[in-house]
């Protein structure tokens, strides 16, 4: 030791060969043993400590679903099914055991025993064939085919329309008619009012109305469009507007001709039998009250109930808000936009679009791809796509003039509601998933979503993320998409030249966006929605940390909570950094490195700033999951506003510190800087060179 050099020692020290300490001590010399040297009055401690070193991972090209989720998911499709099946001949069942008899003419009493058992058995019957396809299904088809149950909720939901069926029927042969109930009804009116002549009115107002005439005018009155719920039994509407044939749908309001609508739920839609109930607006022009007129009610309200059919409630398995096909595997739920999205790409009028478009450009081109534009198309100017720095050159229009794409839009009717789905940039899209292998998965994932608290964002925007947790849909808003559809044949050019190259980028890649909405007549909603998908950089991960990294310190520090998930941000990062660094190899830094520096490049030339670099900070394996998000939104002429009033000073603009807006190539070095520098320090090997991590962050 004490013939080296002071230079060989440290490197003896940071790249310990194996050397025993002597005297048969077991523990290594360097890594193991404290050393200290003395000189006069000064002393020098020399110890080992261990660090943490991180591997960062870009979002791969390639883009894998776990088999072990999709499993789960299936299996509570399946106890779902099982749950809706027994829940809806439970309620059949239920009802059939409830019938009055008593309301009954006598010589139909036996006849109602006889098709009242004979319905018994059919149900019993019905819940056995469901159960035997439900189980049939699950195991036949492959364990990972999420949708494969939904073709079972199609069986069930013909069934529920042939029991509706089935009960209108029983109605029809055993309830009093409409005139046997308007002789009854004035039969009663002239018992109770045998001393007062009030019936003469009465018999204009009431008793000349039609059953289904006082149906509407209670439903009118009790229910409005807005208020969500049935008028019969408190039921969600929902549930009283549910049971209909597969891909059909028929508003509230209906004929007011009893056989009209009774042959309207035969025919498309065996809808739920309401319980007519009399209100007290039907008795606006009476002048007494009080207990006669409650006597009157009851009275009258029984009637018309058992005329009605005042069955119990039957437990329905989709309610209005769901839209089931006889030719998509895929269920409409209007709570769960981005099913509307996965229908729209499994139908087959998309499919058949988009295969023969592809067939046709393949053709011309000799290989798919999802460049915009001929086979021909290069731009020599795009430099972009580079492989190390010495080469790259920032040039200011580059991705500017590329073709356009093709936008489809589709529309689907379901009954008496309207849906529709716009999607942008078809072809290039249905490609670009091509070529990442998830096609297929797309749309099994997009056909179950539910709300995503994306916390770290200011935008507002409403953030949806698909049960399998593999992409994220988010709202964006006119000016996002009008910078959207300029921004992506550009974003095309690019991805392709990084997948075609395999060059280094940690753009979190944007899978489709779109434009949907419906309008439901049975529930009265509407609702319009832009959406971007893109994929879950934290896909099946647990993080120690979640940052939101933009390379400024203004305003960028969060008091931690320890919520699960919490993101953090650039202060926070800063302040931890400083104890425990984040340190990547040398090699990682500089793929890291270029790969900013190629995506920075990219996005700056495109007018567009304010992307933030989210990282997950994985201890157990020791990784750092890393992405470029939030990288739609361009240097528009407000904030070029903005900008110059806080750099003049002008009005008073000018602030401490570092501007809120700048533009997007002073972004861009702020970004790169501040990611080179300070935030992942590299730890060199034995072959580094010096000066090679201040390499320029300038390109220009």
């Amino acid at each position: 030791m004490w013939r080296m050099s002071w230079g060989a020692y440290l490197e003896h020290c940071f790249y310990p060969p194996v050397t025993k300490a002597g005297f048969q001590c077991p523990h290594d010399a360097h890594n193991d043993q404290i050393r200290y040297f003395a000189h006069r009055n000064l002393a020098i401690r020399i110890h080992n400590e261990a660090i943490d070193i991180y591997e960062p991972l870009p979002p791969p090209i390639v883009l894998q679903v776990k088999p072990e989720t999709k499993v789960v998911l299936k299996n509570r499709e399946y106890e779902s099914v099982l749950t809706k099946i027994a829940a809806f001949f439970d309620s059949v069942l239920l009802r059939l055991r409830s019938f009055n008899f008593e309301v009954i003419s006598t010589e139909k009493v036996a006849l109602l025993r006889q098709a009242v058992e004979a319905l018994l058995s059919k149900a019993v019957a019905d819940r056995d064939e469901l159960n035997t396809l439900l189980n049939r299904t699950y195991k036949l088809t492959h364990i990972t085919d999420v949708l494969a149950l939904n073709t079972v909720l199609r069986v069930l939901q013909d069934k529920v329309v042939q029991w509706d069926s089935d009960f209108v029927d029983v109605e029809k042969a055993f309830m009093p008619s409409e005139t046997d109930l308007r002789k009854m009804t004035a039969s009663h009116l002239k018992r109770l009012f045998a001393n007062q002549d009030v019936f003469g009115s009465l018999e204009r107002s009431i008793a000349g109305l039609t059953v289904s005439e006082v149906d509407e005018k209670d439903v009118k009155s009790t229910n409005p469009a807005s208020d969500g719920f049935a008028a019969s039994d408190g039921l969600p509407a929902a549930q009283a507007a549910n049971a209909g044939p597969i891909g059909q749908r028929v508003s509230c309001t209906g004929s007011t001709n009893l056989d009209t609508r009774l042959s309207a739920a035969r025919i498309k839609r065996a809808r739920p039998v309401g319980v007519t109930k009399a209100t007290v607006q039907v008795f606006d022009n009476m002048s007494s009250g009080g207990g006669e007129r409650s006597s009157i009610m009851k009275t009258l309200t029984g009637l018309w109930a058992f005329r009605a059919g005042d069955y119990s409630p039957l437990e329905y398995p989709l309610s209005a808000s769901e839209h089931i096909f006889a030719d998509s595997r895929v269920i409409i739920r209007e709570n769960e936009p981005t099913s509307v999205i996965a229908f729209t790409l499994s139908s087959k009028a998309y499919r058949d679009n988009i295969r023969t478009a592809l067939q046709s450009k393949s053709s011309i081109r000799g290989q798919e791809t999802f460049m915009p534009g001929e086979a021909g198309h290069e731009r020599g100017s795009s430099t972009w796509d580079i492989v190390s720095l010495d080469e790259a050159m920032d040039v200011d229009d580059v991705g500017q003039g590329v073709d356009g794409g093709t936008h489809l839009k589709y529309d689907f009717e379901s009954g008496s509601s309207t849906i529709f789905c716009r999607i942008f940039f078809a072809e290039q899209f249905a490609a670009l998933r091509t070529a990442c292998q998830c096609e297929d998965n797309f749309v099994e994932s997009l056909a179950r979503c539910g709300q995503f608290d994306a916390s770290g964002g200011k935008s507002g925007s409403a953030f949806l993320k698909t049960k399998d947790d593999r992409f994220i849909a988010k709202e964006v808003s006119r000016l996002e998409m009008d910078a959207l559809t300029k921004f992506a044949p550009a974003y095309f050019e690019y991805t392709h030249k990084t997948f075609q190259g395999l060059r280094p980028s940690v753009l979190a890649k944007i899978y489709g966006f779109f434009k949907i909405g419906y309008r439901n007549a049975v529930t009265g909603r509407t609702m319009k929605m832009n959406v971007l998908i893109m994929e879950n950089l934290f896909y099946e991960r647990k993080f120690a940390k979640i940052f939101d990294l933009k390379g400024s310190m203004r305003n960028r520090l969060i008091q931690p909570t320890g919520r699960i998930n919490e993101v953090l941000l650039d202060e926070n990062l800063m302040e931890i950094v400083y104890k425990h660094p984040l340190y990547l190899h040398e090699p990682s830094k500089r793929v890291l490195r270029t790969a900013l520096f190629n995506d920075t490049l990219f996005l700056s030339s495109l007018n567009v700033m304010d992307y933030s670099l989210v990282v997950g900070v994985d201890v157990e394996h020791r990784e750092l999951v890393v992405g470029i998000v939030d990288y739609i939104r361009t240097f528009t002429w407000d904030k070029k506003l903005e900008s110059w009033v806080k750099d003049s000073g002008f009005l008073g603009g000018a602030g401490k510190g570092e501007p809120t807006i700048v533009t997007p190539k002073q972004y861009k070095t702020r970004f790169r800087a501040a990611m080179d520098r300070f935030y992942f320090p590299s730890v060199p090997d034995r072959w580094s060179t010096l000066g090679t991590e201040d390499m320029s962050i300038e390109d220009e």
